[in-house]
């Protein structure tokens, strides 16, 4: 088993590339062709029409359906919400027909499960043990009450236990097994700044090798897969990408720690959140002057944990509709947007951040939050080399920024 990580920027062609690659692969090779969003399933579809690509129906439940497909080898292209779904038996069907899994960006690996103080009492001294892998596991099969929803999820056998501190009596870690890859003949991952990604702690964490693949060409029809760069010139996006420098409506974000999920949840109810929406009503109104239509924009997605609705509060006219979550991926439905909000400071999530470095393994915030940045700016114009005009009132994200462009998209080693 070969785990090859296609690492380029959004726009280079890297679904070109291996849709080229299928349809000159033969036809003992089968695939399960992963993408984000239910909409990409037909360019794969009708990009590798030989090889017949099939959708698992929603008939009977798409699980049992893809199981049958696979049992069938055909070819399947589906979602990464169905992939997180697999169990025992779909990785077993796999394995036997010998798949290949082609994945359009990074799929969730690593979830935290947060556990108040009482009930991590509870689990530890009554119902879960941790193995020396460090699994947990329960151990009281005929339990029934309040912790049932734990029990579920730890008898699936993919948990972990990391203690937390202050407020948190211990954070469940749920891991995806290893075998979600090593089941596969070939593994085949297309994203950008991979090593700034949780996927790539992942794994470190499960010591599962990879090796690093390109993009060559220059149209849809020679861009090709290789394992070495050709020469191209610098990607210089500074002419096209115009962020605003304005003290006033930037002022908001100036202090680093402005903006995070930390900050929105302390301001939910003051008077910052109406300063942000006048900003962002002010930038789209005055100094995009684009149609609603051209507008796209981003916050934090609606808190359950604190019943708050982000999007709701800072929703304003000219732009509500033009809402894209901060953690979009691998869509181009929004590619005529010219004028974007991004009201975020980004850092990675605190407990799956701690828990990996309790494993020995690291990896650098800003650049964590630059490559989550870029993947949102480059669903809009911009990736069919169209300017756009960008509002970032966070200075830490917006200096992250500036200086990518300074690099002209050229790798940065971490400090």
């Amino acid at each position: 088993m070969s785990i090859y990580v296609i690492d380029e920027m959004m726009g280079r062609g890297k679904t070109s590339a291996m849709i080229n690659y299928i349809n000159q692969s033969g036809d003992d090779v089968r695939y399960l062709f992963i993408v984000p969003l239910l909409t990409e399933v037909e360019r794969i579809r009708k990009g590798c029409a030989s090889k017949d690509f099939v959708e698992p129906s929603q008939f009977g439940g798409k699980l049992n359906n893809i199981k049958q497909l696979l049992a069938e080898g055909r070819n399947i292209v589906s979602t990464h919400a169905l992939f997180s779904r697999f169990d025992d038996e779909t990785l077993q069907y796999i394995k036997d027909g010998n798949y290949t899994l082609v994945m359009d960006e990074i799929t969730t690996v690593i979830r935290d499960i947060r556990i108040t103080r009482h009930d991590y009492k509870l689990l530890t001294e009554h119902y879960i043990q941790s193995t020396e892998s460090g699994q947990v596991v329960w151990i009281d099969d005929d339990y029934e009450g309040k912790l049932g929803d734990y029990k579920e999820q730890i008898s699936g056998g993919h948990v972990q236990l990391y203690k937390g501190s202050g407020d948190d009596g211990g954070v469940l870690m749920t891991v995806m097994p290893r075998e979600f890859f090593t089941s596969f003949k070939d593994v085949f991952l297309m994203t950008y700044m991979f090593r700034d990604q949780l996927m790539r702690c992942y794994f470190d964490l499960e010591e599962l090798q990879y090796e690093r693949l390109y993009i060559n060409g220059s149209s849809q029809e020679t861009f090709n897969i290789s394992d070495h760069p050709e020469p191209r010139p610098d990607l210089d996006y500074s002419p096209l990408i115009r962020v605003l420098d304005n003290d006033r409506l930037n002022r908001i974000g100036a202090p680093k720690t402005s903006l995070t999920k930390t900050w929105y949840i302390r301001n939910a109810d003051s008077r910052c959140m109406d300063e942000l929406r006048r900003n962002t009503i002010n930038f789209f109104r005055n100094y995009s002057k684009t149609p609603s239509s051209q507008n796209l924009w981003s916050t934090f997605c609606k808190d359950e944990e604190h019943d708050v609705d982000w999007p709701e509060i800072l929703a304003g006219g000219g732009y509500k509709k033009g809402f894209l979550a901060c953690n979009s991926k691998g869509t181009n439905q929004y590619r005529n947007k010219t004028a974007l909000a991004y009201l975020l400071n980004i850092y990675p999530n605190t407990r799956q951040k701690t828990y990996l470095y309790s494993k020995g393994i690291a990896f650098n915030d800003d650049f964590y939050a630059l490559s989550e940045m870029l993947q949102w700016i480059w669903r809009s114009a911009i990736r069919d080399g169209k300017p756009v005009q960008l509002y970032v009132p966070s200075l830490r994200m917006r200096t992250l920024l500036k200086d990518w462009l300074a690099t002209k998209g050229q790798e940065v080693d971490v400090a």
